[in-house]
């Protein structure tokens, strides 16, 4: 600003009044005017970098001229022909300076350059000779100022050429941005008229191409979506900031959703961009059924219940009602997945599913939909396990009432592939603020509720007590007792002869697990079994069982005495664990016991398990020679052609169909239908559960072969069954004959 300044008013120097032996005023008045307008220029071509390094070369430059002209005019013309080629050397230092950069500049430099050499030659011409100029010199000056005006007129031109160049690639560029978004955008007034649109791809949004231009969003968008989008106008005008407004629109024969950007255009005016978010909410709901909802029967997952049964408590505490928390279990569930399959049980559980929350009636309590805000409230905790939500129960008598019905609902026989299954459960219910006051604790007593209920024989449905959790503790000390049992060796094999129904002659045995607790004593299996089951402890005891029934065996045999069969029972659990059946195996080859000598008894239940690898293990198990029975034949779901797809040899009839012998027509009947039916196979039989001499005398007459019970025999410790090993027999009681 200051050398633009410098430079106009140096243009009145000549009007300046001044010795007339001072001539070179004018051309310095020439000069001036000539800076001026060339920074002028340099700031308009964007060289303000630059323009302090040019003041002080210009400078420098003067400086040199007026030393020149004035020893010229003294008479040191060799000084001043000195001086004059440092200012031209000057001149072009400043011209390089400046000539690395674009067309424009150089162009500039170059007419600046040419002003100076005009200007010099014409001054030094003028001061040096102090007559008139002559012909060259005289022109040296008009040609310099010329060649400047053409060269800067070209540097203007090239500079706004270019800068024209750049703003149509830039507006290209953003073009081309534009549409290639697959946004609405669009530019809207204050009132909601739409003064320009681009819309790429019409059939994603909710116009046509062509129905926005000119008209108000009022006229084009339903009611309520107007004044969303009117209100984010208003908001982003009167805030001057970005604003984002949520809608949703009927686009087809579906509801799109989207987001409106709104951002300040002008006083009066705003830019809209509106996203297509549909594929977005969807996946973001996507995400949340995945979060909160079980994917397998669409009901709330545990964290969804939780949060659930957090904000009932909370409610139930600010309108002091009760609730009532429900803790259902399915009965038998593992071995539907274990005999039938994995997709069984899966098509179970959604059965389930759909019965809570479509077919459940219990008076005033209708299943509506899971997250309904009333009535019952549904949820999958994982694997067979549901939960229920009463809210609003202030008394027991109605959550068992919906128990009840649950039960109902769920015993209807239910149709998986061919087989029809009764569905049982067992149910825990726990009352706010009775048995707890928050989620964990509700939980918890349930849980422990649920169980009682499935040691009470299933099937039916329990309330907590106080004295429920001392069971519960209970539990949680054997299941820990029974791991340093392992650790510690204090299980001990008791065997139970099995003898002939002719003569008594011992046909085999059955090996029994006890515990020995150093507190408790000598534990029978029904006090531990089912928490060795639930916790998987079975696994490592049945193993154990096995190696040590081998070794006994193995060890009698060594000793001359003739040892029978000895049957060790096997739990689904066991022979669905990987590796089981290498394990027998291998026991056999490490403890040397003859394979014919082991017999594995299994539940009925493993009959059918459709898996082809666990049949062809079991065949290779009887290709060495050892026999397979089944246990508690007659209780489950097994047929002749389940039989007959695996090697069993043996039948056992369970001890609750002896027990009412010979009085029960019923298990009378069903008794001798086993026995026939063997008989008809070319299985053997062994009934279990003989304790009265009206029983043998049923068995014998129907020729059931075989004999265990305590008629005969309790289990003993091996040195008790070594010695009726050793005499081979026992008598036989007669039919009246006391115990």
């Amino acid at each position: 600003w200051l050398v633009q300044n410098f430079g106009i008013g140096s243009a009145f120097l000549p009007f300046w009044p001044g010795p007339q032996y001072f001539p070179f005023l004018q051309a310095i008045s020439v000069a001036g005017v000539v800076l001026g307008v060339g920074f002028a220029v340099m700031e308009f071509l964007q060289l303000r970098g630059r323009v302090r390094a040019a003041i002080g070369g210009f400078v420098l430059l003067s400086a040199l001229c007026f030393l020149a002209s004035a020893w010229h005019t003294a008479g040191y013309r060799a000084g001043a022909a000195v001086l004059f080629v440092l200012a031209v050397a000057t001149m072009l230092l400043l011209i390089r300076g400046v000539f690395s950069g674009d067309t424009s500049i150089r162009l500039f430099t170059l007419g600046l350059a040419a002003t100076m050499v005009g200007g010099g030659i014409q001054a030094f011409s003028v001061i040096g000779s102090g007559v008139e100029v002559n012909r060259l010199a005289a022109f040296a000056f008009p040609i310099g100022s010329l060649l400047q005006a053409a060269f800067w007129l070209a540097a203007l031109i090239i500079r706004l050429r270019g800068e024209h160049r750049v703003l149509h690639e830039l507006e290209g560029r953003q073009a081309a941005i534009m549409w290639a978004t697959p946004d609405l955008i669009l530019v809207i007034d204050r009132q909601g008229i739409c003064l320009d649109y681009k819309q790429p791809y019409a059939t994603r949004f909710f116009v046509a191409e062509g129905e926005l231009l000119g008209k108000d969003m009022a006229t084009v968008l339903p009611t309520e979506t107007a004044s969303t989008i009117r209100r984010g106008i208003e908001l982003a005008l009167q805030q001057g900031d970005l604003q984002s407004v949520f809608v949703e629109l009927p686009v087809a024969d579906s509801i799109h959703h989207y987001e409106a950007r709104i951002a300040p255009n002008g006083p009066d005016r705003v830019v809209i961009v509106v996203r297509d978010i549909t594929l977005q909410k969807h996946n973001e709901e996507k995400i949340r059924r995945l979060a909160y909802f079980d994917t397998l029967t669409g009901l709330p997952n545990r964290q969804s219940f939780l949060e659930r049964l957090d904000r009932e408590l909370l409610r139930a505490r600010r309108t002091n009602h009760g609730m009532a928390l429900l803790f259902l279990d399915l009965d038998g569930f593992k071995r539907i997945n274990d005999t039938l399959g994995h997709s069984a049980g899966d098509c179970l559980l959604q059965i389930v599913a759909d019965r809570l929350q479509g077919k459940l009636r219990a008076g005033a309590f209708i299943a509506r939909p899971a997250l309904d805000e009333s009535g019952l409230h549904f949820a999958r905790l994982g694997g067979d396990e549901f939960t229920v939500v009463l809210p609003d129960v202030d008394t027991a008598d109605t959550a068992c009432m919906v128990a009840q019905r649950i039960q109902a609902v769920l015993g209807l026989p239910a149709l998986i592939g061919e087989q029809e299954i009764a569905v049982t459960s067992s149910i825990g219910i726990a009352l706010f603020p009775d048995d707890g006051d928050d989620a964990a604790t509700l939980l918890k007593h349930a849980d422990t509720a649920m169980y009682y209920a499935k040691e009470q024989g299933r099937n039916n449905w329990q309330l907590y007590e106080r004295t429920l959790t001392t069971r519960t503790t209970t539990r949680l000390a054997i299941e820990g007792d029974l791991r340093k049992g392992l650790e510690r060796g204090e299980f001990r094999l008791f065997y139970q002869p099995q003898v002939s129904s002719n003569d008594g002659t011992v046909v085999g045995m059955e090996a029994l697990v006890r515990w020995q607790h150093p507190q408790d004593g000598l534990m029978l299996p029904g006090r531990f079994i089912a928490v060795a089951e639930e916790s998987g402890l079975i696994i490592p005891i049945g193993q154990w069982v096995l190696d040590a029934a081998c070794r006994q065996v193995r060890e009698w045999q060594q000793r001359g005495i003739a040892v029978p069969r000895v049957a060790v029972n096997v739990s689904a659990r066991q022979l669905g664990s990987p590796g089981f059946l290498d394990s027998v195996a291998a026991t056999i080859v490490a403890t040397g016991v003859a394979a014919d000598r082991l017999e594995l008894e299994l539940t009925e239940s493993i009959l059918m398990d459709p898996e082809a690898k666990r049949i062809k293990g079991l065949f290779r198990l009887r290709s060495m020679g050892v026999h397979f029975s089944i246990d508690d034949f007659g209780t489950g779901y097994s047929s002749l052609s389940y039989i007959k797809r695996f090697p069993i040899g043996t039948l056992k009839i369970d001890q609750s169909f002896i027990h009412g012998l010979p009085q029960d027509a019923d298990d009378a009947g069903i008794t001798t239908a086993i026995i026939s039916m063997a008989g008809s196979l070319d299985l053997d039989v062994v009934a279990e559960g003989v304790e009265t001499a009206e029983q043998l005398d049923f068995l014998q007459r129907a020729r059931c072969p075989k004999l265990q019970g305590y008629l005969f025999s309790r289990p003993l410790p091996h040195e008790e069954m070594e010695a009726i090993l050793r005499l081979g027999r026992i008598t036989l009681p007669r039919k009246g004959a006391a115990e």
